[in-house]
């Protein structure tokens, strides 16, 4: 069995760099979903209106 030290921390203590380039990346991963997302409400879109066309 594995043992659970509480007083570690769990998330490792980035230095101020560090730290910076994390919320950079989650920065860019927000705006990817993002895109992502739109481009699914688009191409969603365009389904629905060729199905109402035809």
């Amino acid at each position: 069995m594995i043992e659970i030290k509480p007083h570690r921390p769990i998330v490792p203590e980035f230095p101020q760099q560090g730290r910076k380039n994390l919320s950079c990346l989650v920065e860019i991963l927000k705006l990817e979903r993002r895109e992502r997302r739109i481009e699914a409400i688009y191409a969603y879109t365009i389904r629905s209106y060729k199905d109402t066309v035809s």
